[in-house]
């Protein structure tokens, strides 16, 4: 709980010191609204409320309308209007995870089956932006879409809060966790370097960077990138393929888990970016395997991302 709220006053520190041309409304709206969205996960996972909401009312239908109330506070504040398309297509991202949660019963800690179809929704969300309605957007930077960010705590409050899935979720990082994360990051940096300039694909731009952009790309990446894309593609896809295919220990979820990764970035830079995204995929799974933490698995992704993004230029 106290990582959430270090996060919340991170974010909401980042977003101040993001330009105000990046805000599609007004600048101090927009980080309320952020901060609302996760104070609304915050709200359900902390344990006495949570003792008094699961007693008194339907635990999945409240957390629903929570987040649709703050969805819709999110076109109050842009002064837009809905239209029947993007109003049936928020009913559809958050219905298809509620009627899971309802039909697919299965024990605490444990998949069903059809949570597939969410990850699916999920998938599709990621890669297309099914509902793309964003809050904060600057060029190859950054860019806060609030739909999507309900969306994606609600997929966390179901899993997390709900069925309560194990997925190293926890802050007490050991002396080895910490050895193998910053172990596997030199390695990998240095792989990727050496290919994406091999293949012409990365150009370094010098040391040129400031404070500033460190501080906010780095929590921009951590907390709404890196963590996102790990709890989505490690916490969820593996331990589910991991769940369903003991058999094959953690071989065949690992390679299937890096082909999917690897897939899912073609579009941004054709076969180089495949390749590299792919190897940058099997060291990402790889550090969660062996330390069994998701943050572990995000530091190394949003060291990777950031110095891409800060050294490079991508051809």
């Amino acid at each position: 709980m106290i990582f959430y709220v270090i996060g919340i006053i991170l974010t909401s520190l980042m977003l101040w010191l993001v330009p105000l041309s990046a805000f599609l409304a007004s600048k101090g709206l927009v980080i309320l609204l952020v901060a609302g969205y996760c104070a609304i996960y915050l709200l359900f996972i902390y344990k006495k409320p949570l003792k008094f909401i699961r007693s008194h009312f339907s635990y999945p239908l409240l957390v629903t309308l929570f987040i649709l109330l703050f969805t819709f506070l999110y076109f109050i504040f842009l002064k837009q209007q809905i239209s029947v398309l993007i109003a049936g297509k928020i009913i559809i991202v958050f219905l298809l995870p509620l009627l899971v949660l309802l039909f697919a019963k299965s024990k605490p800690g444990e998949f069903h089956g059809l949570d597939l179809l969410v990850f699916l929704m999920v998938f599709i969300s990621l890669e297309s932006r099914f509902v793309s309605l964003p809050l904060v957007y600057e060029k190859n930077i950054l860019s806060f879409d609030g739909i999507f960010m309900a969306f994606v705590l609600f997929v966390l409050f179901i899993y997390l809060g709900y069925r309560k899935i194990e997925m190293g979720y926890q802050l007490d990082l050991t002396k080895k966790m910490a050895y193998v994360t910053v172990m596997l990051t030199i390695l990998l940096l240095s792989i990727e370097i050496t290919l994406g300039t091999r293949l012409h694909f990365l150009t370094f731009v010098g040391w040129n960077v400031n404070l500033k952009d460190i501080f906010v790309l780095g929590i921009f990446f951590f907390f709404h990138a890196a963590l996102v894309e790990e709890i989505f593609f490690r916490g969820l896809i593996y331990n589910y393929m991991s769940q369903f295919l003991k058999k094959f220990n953690f071989a065949l979820p690992l390679l299937f888990n890096t082909i999917l990764f690897g897939v899912t970035h073609l579009n941004n830079g054709g076969f180089p970016m495949l390749l590299l995204s792919t190897l940058a995929g099997f060291f990402y799974c790889l550090t969660y395997i062996i330390t069994g933490n998701i943050f572990c698995a995000a530091f190394i992704h949003t060291a990777t991302n950031l110095c891409w993004r800060l050294f490079f230029v991508i051809n």
